[in-house]
């Protein structure tokens, strides 16, 4: 397999890559370059994904997203970065797949697929036929600096606009939501 930095000349391979003649591909840990890069890197991923043309390219990104429907597909996503993107997934995955070489985002991205959970409870009626008359669907956030405005305004359109078994459940029973942030 061919590599772009096989078809440039070293001059602008050193530019895009670093010099890969004098430091080689393998990462020396002890180097000091390579520890001040590490300090930096989240920070610097962050600014180059929310600003300027990268915050463009982004967001273009983004307005196609919205427009699939993830809903019960096994999504395998490398290189997930802080997992900005999930607001505009419309569906639940069956399964989220998270690759990446940063442990840190990783760990950021994980902890955003992990800490949401909806509970239901119901109560049911003693006569037959029986049916639920009362339920109650809490929608749980975990973490910390959560937008509970866009959490909020979510909830609210699930709930309202876009839920069939919502709409079926108010049909012959009380609903009620609450949204918890832990």
């Amino acid at each position: 397999m061919k590599l772009l930095t096989d078809y440039l000349p070293n001059k602008i391979n050193k530019v895009l890559f670093g010099d890969r003649l004098q430091y080689g591909f393998k990462v020396n840990e002890d180097d000091a370059d390579w520890v001040q890069w590490l300090s930096v890197y989240s920070d610097f991923y962050s600014n180059t994904q929310k600003k300027g043309i990268g915050k463009y390219v982004n967001d273009a990104g983004y307005r196609i997203f919205k427009n699939f429907n993830f809903q019960d597909k096994v999504v395998l996503e490398i290189g997930p970065g802080s997992l900005p993107h999930l607001e505009f997934m419309k569906g639940k995955p069956s399964k989220y797949i998270i690759a990446d070489i940063d442990q840190e985002f990783l760990s950021v991205s994980k902890k955003k697929l992990d800490d949401f959970k909806i509970n239901t409870t119901a109560l049911l009626t003693d006569e037959h036929p029986r049916f639920y008359n009362e339920v109650t669907v809490q929608y749980h956030f975990f973490g910390q600096d959560l937008d509970k405005e866009k959490i909020e305004k979510a909830v609210d359109l699930s709930v309202t606009r876009y839920c069939g078994v919502m709409e079926m459940f108010r049909g012959f029973s009380k609903v009620k939501t609450e949204i918890k942030y832990n």
